[in-house]
């Protein structure tokens, strides 16, 4: 899988994996703006010439949010969603971030079991968070 930064021209792919993975996903338009901003560290993986999935960070100082990661459903189980997150997470750490978090559906036992794999912890709940359907978040740090 080759990594690089996202760009303009990735994001109608982007998004098609987007819109499988998630009942609430986001849209064009708020990938462009997030992919626009400084603060942010957005990433795709190719396989083929073809992006099978992405990984997004918002940076301030020291502090980083992961907030939108997929990949493709055909693509899953080779290791690629780990390959994007450590790319990432070296990426921020190069930017001087020290401290990550992230929220995670509770049933998505796959997504949970790769956090606490690259060394995030639980730290508590959102009540509530998610809608379409509505479920609780898992609340995770990485320090």
């Amino acid at each position: 899988m080759k990594i690089r930064v996202m760009n303009s021209t990735d994001v109608e792919q982007v998004c098609n994996i987007e819109n499988q993975c998630f009942t609430k996903p986001w849209s064009e338009d708020s990938f462009l703006h997030a992919i626009l901003r400084e603060d942010t560290q957005y990433v795709v993986g190719e396989v083929e010439g073809k992006i099978i999935g992405y990984c997004g960070i918002w940076c301030s100082f020291e502090d980083g949010d992961l907030c939108n990661m997929a990949v493709d459903p055909e693509y899953r189980g080779h290791g690629y969603a780990e390959g994007l997150l450590q790319y990432s997470l070296e990426q921020c750490r190069a930017k001087g971030v020290h401290h990550i978090m992230l929220e995670v559906r509770q049933s998505n036992a796959a997504a949970i079991g790769l956090y606490t794999k690259i060394g995030f912890q639980t730290i508590g709940k959102r009540k509530g968070y998610y809608s379409q359907p509505k479920e609780d978040a898992v609340l995770m740090e990485l320090a």
